[in-house]
């Protein structure tokens, strides 16, 4: 028999504590994506993204075997036309915003000033939800933009440090969502 076969009663036994104190991190998790929702009403959205369909918020429990939680913003996953803007909480593989673009929609001052665009890591490839594959496969934007002007489908993304204070993580993420939306329309 494997070790992976076998109980451990002492973890069953002792992991209140770890249980509880998840469970109050996760609901800051949960709060801050409540909160940047909030900051970014469809309204707002669609001052520069009319076909934008709000938010959702929405956790899951086993994403290769982790828990997560999820603010999509936009949602228009149209290949196309389309553009997404994902903060995903990977618990254990930390904080990230995505930025999912289809052929269309981003306008000429995202080609022509990326250098100063927020997320800073790009991935061009047939997959667009497999995150271990996405952060292994990806490549620094800088010098590799350009010759992406023409792909069908790409992903940006950006990895965020989780700070102490719950406004100073709010305050980044917001300005980061703001910026990629005055960047993409």
């Amino acid at each position: 028999m494997e070790t992976h076969d076998f109980f451990d009663p002492v973890f069953w036994e002792n992991s209140d504590s770890f249980f509880q104190k998840y469970n109050n991190q996760k609901k800051l998790i949960i709060k801050l994506l409540e909160e940047i929702s909030n900051e970014f009403p469809v309204k707002k959205q669609r001052e520069s993204i009319p076909g934008s369909k709000g938010n959702k918020i929405f956790q899951g429990y086993n994403l290769k075997g982790r828990p997560y939680q999820v603010l999509d913003m936009v949602r228009l996953f149209d290949r196309g036309d389309g553009i997404n803007i994902r903060v995903l909480h990977w618990v254990g593989k930390g904080l990230y915003i995505f930025l999912y673009l289809g052929k269309n929609p981003a306008s000429t001052k995202f080609w022509d000033e990326h250098e100063y665009f927020p997320l800073k890591m790009i991935f061009n490839g047939k997959t667009s939800f497999d995150y271990p594959f996405i952060l292994k496969n990806s490549q620094s934007i800088k010098g590799n933009i350009l010759e992406l002007k023409d792909r069908e489908y790409v992903v940006l993304w950006e990895k965020i440090p989780i700070r102490t204070n719950f406004k100073h993580n709010l305050d980044n993420i917001n300005s980061m969502i703001q910026t990629i939306l005055d960047y993409t329309h």
